[in-house]
């Protein structure tokens, strides 16, 4: 991330914020936190359809 009009900017700024300050941190399992989130999220959606094909063998068997 590069500024290209730099004509009003001061020679030394005060603050200089990199662009890579974001940097995905590692746990002690070795996983990033990216890779934990979407883990997190595949698990749900999981649990969300398994929970709707559950109600819908319920309503099936209340059918009949």
């Amino acid at each position: 991330m590069t500024r290209i009009n730099r004509t009003n900017q001061a020679k030394k700024p005060l603050t200089c914020i990199r662009p890579s300050y974001t940097i995905g941190g590692q746990n002690a399992g070795g996983e990033t936190a990216e890779e934990i989130v979407i883990a997190n999220f595949l698990n749900t959606l999981a649990e969300v359809s398994l929970s709707i094909i559950r109600r819908l063998n319920e309503s099936e068997t209340m059918e009949k």
